[in-house]
Order: structure tokens, then sequence, then C-alpha cells
């Protein structure tokens, strides 16, 4: 069980009838749930023995070849939620401000599920010659005396990374707490159950997203989800805010009276008798009441902090590497000497620089989440009912995800000498902080706004590169067979730029102070890292993230504006 954040929005129809409040209700919330199982196992298996077939040949055949592979498997199996929705029915109980409630309906979630498997083989091959050279590794290898008896082995590595994704559909149940602070804004405290029962998930071995097909079949996993949410709610009454509520203009007065503001002072207002449809708070039941204008204007400069949630995508690119086996020969040769092997180096001398490519597909790193922070400042002018400003802000967060990746390829050092080399690669990415500069345009009744907001947007991201080469020497004339490696470790940032938009609904709760509720989401250009050899004997292309992310925040700001003398 793990804890993890979640945010959005919600939109619902809900109608009183006396004390009885009853309706329907859609939400989507952006969430970054993890959980994995991970699994071991080996197996040695016989690959080719003709033993018996030389015993018992009537041709007196006398070459026997033996290969066996001792293959250790790693599994992985990951499944991502990124997000939930649901469509319920709604039923509560309103004492006034105060409506008790529950809700229950049809869940959605969109899962994806990760197969990331490594297969490490060791390869032993004996070969048994009484009157010819052994035919292995090499078309013409050299004589050597009957009787003579050949023994290799060779370490090779395979990943296979595959994905799968689906919409899991089952139910939500629960219960909350909701109070409304006037006849536009309420707050509410919900707790839901969520069960999505059972989901298979197939991985096409043919198909795989990550451009690698390899050895390795994955074949299908089940699935089984169900999540607990805890969730505090903030709603526009948009029967009230648009025309019907506390913020309409009331038809001519017919008295002078003094009322008290909702901010606390008292005031003469004129007021007017006329039928409006909010006598209840819940719903838009006509009743004759007294309505008066709450006077507000949203002219001014602000700053506040903000915190809330962010769910980062990381999208790693294929990049293209290569390990130099001629350069790893050089170095184990003198560990092999210190040891009292013979060693000899191919034709007599040191090998030269010989490259083993390698080719790293682009795997889609999935989402993180993170809990952010920071502050914002800004200035906006109000024209009737349009609010039109700007705004920038800063936020810190810590959102990371990498990728491993590990595979083999060949290579001849010289004409009796091979390589096989295996390449383990892992790239890291983090986002510490982002920031924007945005226009904002808000339609307000009162002390209430809804608002677009949109602009430039910028993160400073830090990257990790990890490589080690792992390198087995085999000779083709029968001699000793040895490994060598080699590790490599480079790091880089970028500052990258982007665009973001999204919407708030905000709140002045009092003449110098709002809460607001806001979601946005960013495009972020492709981070570059470039990488630095370290004077290892592994080179790679320069590696490249491609980002986005989606973040709720509650956001508190101070109306300056309304402070000071006249205010």
């Amino acid at each position: 069980m793990c804890w993890k954040v979640l945010g959005g929005g919600q939109i619902g129809y809900q109608r009183q009838f006396g004390h009885w409040v009853f309706g329907i209700e859609g939400d989507f919330d952006r969430t970054s749930i993890r959980d994995s199982a991970k699994f071991r196992d080996s197996a040695l298996t016989t690959v080719f023995d003709n033993t018996p077939d030389v015993i018992n040949s009537p041709n007196g055949d006398d070459f026997s070849t033996r290969i066996t592979a001792d293959t250790d498997f790693f599994g992985k199996r990951e499944a991502h939620t990124n997000w939930i929705g649901s469509v319920r029915g709604k039923a509560g109980y309103a004492t006034g401000p105060l409506l008790f409630y529950a809700t229950a309906g049809v869940a959605f979630a969109g899962v994806d599920v990760w197969a990331h498997d490594v297969a490490n083989t060791l390869f032993d091959i004996l070969e048994v010659e009484d009157d010819v050279a052994p035919r292995a590794f090499h078309p013409n290898p050299p004589g050597f005396p009957a009787g003579l008896t050949l023994h290799q082995t060779a370490h090779v590595a395979n990943t296979d990374i595959e994905k799968d994704d689906d919409v899991m559909v089952g139910y939500t149940a629960g219960a909350g707490l909701e109070i409304a602070f006037n006849d536009a804004v309420s707050l509410a405290l919900e707790y839901r159950h969520n069960g999505f029962g059972d989901e298979t998930y197939n991985f096409n071995h043919h198909n795989n997203t990550a451009g690698h097909g390899g050895p390795i079949f994955p074949g299908a996993t089940n699935l089984s989800f169900d999540s607990d949410q805890l969730t505090v709610r903030m709603n526009v009454l948009l029967n009230h805010f648009f025309g019907n509520g506390a913020y309409a203009s009331v038809s001519p007065a017919k008295n002078n009276v003094a009322v008290k503001s909702p901010f606390g002072e008292e005031q003469t207002t004129q007021v007017a008798y006329t039928k409006a449809k909010d006598a209840d708070k819940w719903s838009g039941k006509d009743k004759e009441i007294t309505k008066v204008e709450e006077p507000f204007n949203w002219t001014g400069f602000y700053i506040g902090a903000n915190a809330g949630g962010a769910w980062t995508d990381y999208d790693f690119n294929d990049f293209d590497a290569d390990v130099d086996v001629g350069e790893i020969f050089d170095q184990s040769i003198p560990l092999l000497a210190a040891n009292n092997a013979q060693i000899d180096a191919p034709q007599g001398g040191l090998a030269p620089s010989i490259f083993v490519p390698f080719s790293v597909p682009g795997i889609d790193g999935g989402s993180d989440d993170s809990v952010i922070g920071g502050g914002q400042a800004g200035y906006q002018h109000q024209w009737n009912h349009w609010v039109f400003g700007v705004e920038a802000d800063f936020q810190g967060l810590s959102t990371s995800k990498s990728t491993e990746y590990v595979s083999e390829n060949f290579g001849p050092i010289a004409k009796n000498f091979g390589a096989v080399a295996n390449l383990y690669t892992m790239r890291s990415a983090t986002i510490d902080w982002q920031a924007s500069a945005r226009a904002k345009i808000g339609y307000a009744r009162g002390p209430v706004m809804l608002y677009l907001t949109g602009g430039a947007a910028w993160a400073n991201v830090r990257m990790w590169a990890t490589d080690k080469a792992v390198v087995d020497f085999v000779p083709f004339d029968g001699g000793p067979n040895f490994n060598g490696r080699s590790e490599n470790n480079s790091n880089d940032e970028d500052t990258v730029c982007g665009w973001t938009a999204g919407g708030g609904a905000e709140w002045a709760f009092t003449k110098i102070a709002s809460i607001a509720m806001e979601y946005r989401h960013t495009e972020f250009d492709s981070a570059d890292a470039h990488y630095d050899p370290h004077h290892s004997a592994i080179s790679a292309e320069p590696y490249s993230v491609d980002l986005s992310n989606d973040q709720v925040t509650v956001r508190l700001n101070l109306l300056l504006g309304h402070v000071g003398p006249g205010h």
C-alpha cells in the first residue's frame, strides 16, 4: 500500500427537495499510482550435444561438441495508474449551508503495465577432437595436437521492454461533508473506495514498443487493482454564480437599510425585494427573499504562495553508443599476466581501437508525482465583470524517472580472437524547479472569479548517464578465455522552455485575501544532455528527454490593491 498525490476537477448538477439533495457528478483526477512485482528464475539447458552420435556413429566420427546455456532470468512487471475518473449519483441531507452526502457510481482508470525482462546467459562450449583441429568459432582455426580438449565460455545479456495499456472499469462508493461559505463557493471533504477487479495485459513480442525484439517472450500479466482516495473539493455553485445568486443585480431599490457585508463591516446599501432562485443554497428553488449586491473589485497588484501536486511524464529518446573492445583488451592483458595467465596479444602487439556499436531504443519512462510549492505575483484590472491580468510564478518540485537497458554485440579483435560485448545503460532525469509567465482572463461576480490562464514556461532538468561494459574475449585457437570491463558516469543539466495553459476558480474570503484552485498542463521542449566519456572505453551520443506535466495547486493571494488607507 502506498499514498500518492491526486488532483483534478469535477462537474455536476443537484436539486434540493426540502432538506434532501439529489444529484449527479463526474470527476477526473490525475495521479501516478505505482506498484511492481519482481521475480527471478534460472535454467540450465543443453543447446547442442552430439556426443551420443559420435560414440554410436558407424563411421567412427571422432569430433564431439557440447554446448550448454546457464540462464538467469530477471523479470519485472510494473503498473502505472495515470488517471482515475468517475460518473456517480449523489444523495445528501442539507441543514443550512451544511450538506452530508453519499455517492456511488462507475469508475474508470487509465493503467499502463510494463514488462521489463533481462536474461543473462553463460554459454559453455566443450569440444573434443582426436585427429584434427576443432571447428569452433572460426572457419579456419589453426591445427593443434590430437586429443586436445577445447573449453570456452561466453556471456550474453538481452533485454526486452514492452508496454500494454487499457482503461479499467469498476465501481466507486463513498461519502462526504460539504459546507457553503456563501451562495457561490463551497468546500467539501470526501472519501471514496474504488474497485476495478482483474484485467489481463498482453505483450506482443513482435510489436515491441521499445523497438527491441530480442530472444525474450514476455507473455501476459493479470492485474488486480483497487484504491482508496481522500480529497478536498472546492466547488463554484454555478446556478448562483451566473445571474441567480447573491451577486445578481437587484431591481430598483425601495429601502435604504443597514446590512452586514460578507467581510464583516456594516454598511448602508440599497436593497430590493425580488424573486430569486437561491433561497435553498443547494438548488434553484423560487422564494421571495431580499437580495444584496455584494460590492467587490479585483483591480490591483497581488502576491501569494501556492502548494499542490505535479505529475511529470518522461519519454527517453533513442541514442547510439560504442564500446572500444580493443582498449578493454589492452587493459585486461596486464591483469592476466600478473596472474600468470599465458595470453598473447593479437599479432604480437596491443590491439587497436575496435568499436562495437550499440543502439539503445527510445523508452517511455512513465510519470512521477511530487508535491509542488512556490510563489506568484501579478497584476489584474477589472472592467465590469471581466478581469484581465498577467502573472508570474516559481515552483520547486522533485519528480524523477530512470530507464535501464542491456544488450549484447559481437566484434572480432583479430583473426584469432573474438569479443562478446554486453552494454548496461541507465538514463535518469529529474526536474528541480519550474516557472511561468502568463496572461490571465476571468469573469467575476463579486468576490468569486472563474479564469483561464496561459503563457510561457521554463524548467530546470538534471540528467545522469550510468554505463557499464562487460566484454568476454574468446580465443579461437584453444587458449583460455578472459573478460574485461569499463564503467562511466556522466551528468549534465539543461533549462528548457515550453508553454502552459489551464484555468481556475478564485474566492476573496476577505477584502485583502483570496484563495484559488488552479489546474495547468505544461509541455516542455526536449532536454538535451552532453555525454562525457571520462577516458573510459564507452562513448555515446548526446541523449534527450521529452517532458510534460500536469499540476493542481491551491493558491493563497494577498490583494495589495485593497491594502492600505482608504480600503
